[in-house]
Formats: C-alpha cells, structure tokens, sequence
C-alpha cells in the first residue's frame, strides 16, 4: 500500500505564505473534492500549532496548556485520512531543534513533502521589523536593518531573522530529514500596486500539487480567528507603516511596564493584524546605506544556495531579488499629522472600550447577591 503524502507548508511569513495558508481555509472543500484533506479547518489551528511547536505562547498572552495537543490532533487527522494530506503553519519556519523534531516525529510513516514561501529579503525585513514592534519593540527600522543584516552580529534581532526568513538557514535546519526533491520551495512575482502576488503563488500551488484549482480569492476574505475579539480590516501600507511609529512609541513610553501576557492581550485588539510593509514602501536612505546593495546581495546569495541543493522551484529564483525604487519613502519617516490621526483613532476606540467596561462592572456589581450579614 503506497504512503499517503503530507504536504506541510512551514512558511516563512509573508504575501506568499498568507496566499496558501489563506487559500487552503478557502478552498478546502474544493480541496477534498480533488482529493486532498485540510485538517486545519480554521487559522487559529495554525496559529495554536505555531505557539506550539515554536514555544512561544508567552508572546502571544497564552498559557501552554492553552495550546498542548494542537499539533498531535492535526498530525492523527493526517493519519487517519485516506486522502493525501495538507497543512499549512505560516511560522513554523522558525521552530527551535525540539519543535522541528516534533512536527517530523508525528509524521513519521507518511510520506513528507516539505513547502516553503520565501519573501524576498526587503519583504523579510520589513515583515520582521513588524512582528518585532507587535511584540513589544521600539527600534526603529534603521537600527533593525542594520542588526538583523549584519552576519556577525548574536543580537536577539539578528538571531531570530536568520532562523525564521534567512532562506539557506531554514534549509539547514529543515531539509535535512527529507530527500532534496520532497523541498518545494514557492517563489513568488515582486509585489506592486494594485497587483496582489496571492493568485499567481496560489497557481505554483495548485501545480505543484498536481491538480487544477479554483482562483485564489482576495486577501482578507478568509475566515480568520485568533485570540483577537473580532476582524481587524487589512491597513493599506502607508497606514499600516503609521500604527507601527505610534505603536513603537507607545513602546517607549511604557519602558516595560506591561509585560507578556497582559501586553498582548492590550496590544492585539487595539491595533488589529498590522500590515507587514511591502517592498516598493522600502527604498535607499542615508540611515540604512547601502540597504538596497544588501538586500540584493542577500537575494543572490539565497537563489545560488537554492539552485545548487537541487530542491524543487515552483516559480523563478530571481523573484527572489528584490525590487526596489530609488524614490520610496522609508519605513520610520512618518509625519507627525499621520502619527497624530492614528493616535486619535486608538485613543477613541480604547475610551469607548473602557467605558463598555466600566458600564460591565456596574452591571455586574448591580446584579451580584449582597453577602448575609446575620440577623
């Protein structure tokens, strides 16, 4: 009896891994009608599982018990499908030695084909930089270039990029335990306005697994839960670029007074899902010369590595070579009438927050039985 194959997309985060995480939460009955099953049936699943084999439930305001389990459910669907299966766990490229053993060990049998989706590495960069200041983080974006992309720096910043965007890291730490062939790597087309990358790495998909599927359907439409109370609409990059300034000042301000959990449980439903910064936003400054020669340098190195370990390439290497503007604006200048406007906002939307929350304690201080104090 043939082996029944699991495909596991492990990222790493980006347009490209948002378009086939999204997508199979789209399309999974589509999916099982030609013969694949989904076991994630919503994003929470992949995000549970993310904390999980990553160990990073404290940066996400949960507890460990909260997420234990999540990836063993998934794992013993993919066992008892009669279909071949697909999974997709957007962070998972950055899993620690435990979590990379973990995820493999509770596949051993089946017939593993590894799927990832680089972004270029001015799309990493600025995606990181994001995820940095989420979790607490004021650097600006000129110091964080420069500590992520410096090779010899041990920096906590420059640490956590290599292990989660730097292609040839995460192929030293993932490929490994497979055959090159089973280790597809997606790339996908540089991002534009008005020209979302979604559809054309959701065709590399569909081809890669052999099969035709319905078009990708447009960023944000698919179902979304996480420990946030409600959507948060996407935020164009201008304005996602505002929220990141104000929220890396109210960073500062706070100089560590709120702490994990009780910092995510605040920060996530006021600001929502922040925009990771696309490429064209990004271009040379004199903060973070010579970025740009870098960023392409970086880029070249990547597709060399890539072409000479023989994975399969979905897509073309030189979609990994970023493509940058000389007159883009860069990421840390924003004015202070945007900073000013998006400060307002949040300031608004917590007012009325509180007073919900206040109007919540005195109904249940109006309803709550008063203690009997004898005759």
């Amino acid at each position: 009896m043939a082996k029944r194959t699991v495909h596991l997309h492990i990222g790493p985060p980006g347009p490209a891994s948002d378009a086939v995480h999204d997508g199979l939460l789209q399309q999974r009955f589509a999916l099982a009608s030609a013969g694949f099953h989904v076991p994630a049936t919503s994003a929470y699943d992949a995000l549970a599982t993310e904390i999980e084999l990553c160990r990073t439930h404290r940066e996400h305001g949960l507890r460990r018990s909260e997420v234990e389990g999540t990836w063993a459910r998934l794992a013993q669907e993919a066992w008892r499908s009669s279909r071949d299966v697909l999974i997709s766990v957007p962070g998972l490229a950055a899993a620690p030695p435990d979590g990379r053993a973990l995820a493999f060990d509770a596949l051993a049998g089946l017939k593993v084909h590894l799927v990832l989706t680089p972004p270029d590495p001015g799309t990493a960069l600025t995606s990181a930089w994001s995820a940095a200041v989420r979790a607490g983080r004021r650097t600006s974006f000129a110091k964080f270039a420069r500590r992520a992309l410096d090779p010899t720096a041990t920096s906590e910043h420059a640490a956590h990029f290599r292990s989660t965007y730097d292609l040839p890291t995460v192929l030293d730490a993932w490929a490994p335990r497979l055959k090159p062939a089973r280790v597809h790597v997606i790339t996908a087309p540089a991002q534009r306005p008005g020209l979302p990358v979604g559809p054309t790495v959701w065709q590399r998909y569909a081809a890669l697994l052999g099969t035709d599927l319905p078009d990708h359907a447009p960023a944000g439409t698919a179902e979304r839960e996480s420990t946030d109370p409600g959507p948060v609409p996407a935020l164009d990059p201008h304005d996602a670029a505002a929220h990141l300034e104000v929220l890396r000042r109210v960073n500062r301000a706070l100089d560590g007074r709120l702490s994990h959990p009780s910092y995510a449980a605040v920060v996530a439903p006021l600001f929502g899902e922040v925009t990771p910064l696309a490429l064209p936003h990004l271009g040379p400054d004199p903060r973070t010369a010579p970025l740009h020669d870098v960023l392409s340098d970086l880029a070249r190195e990547w597709t060399a590595t890539l072409l000479a370990r023989g994975h399969s390439v979905h897509g073309a290497p030189d979609d990994l070579v970023p493509q940058v503007p000389p007159t883009a604006p860069h990421p840390d200048d924003v004015t202070t009438k945007e900073q000013l406007e998006v400060a307002t906002d949040l300031l608004a939307e917590a007012m009325l927050d509180l007073a919900q929350l206040r109007r919540d304690n005195e109904r249940l201080s109006a309803t709550r039985p008063r203690r009997w104090s004898g005759w």
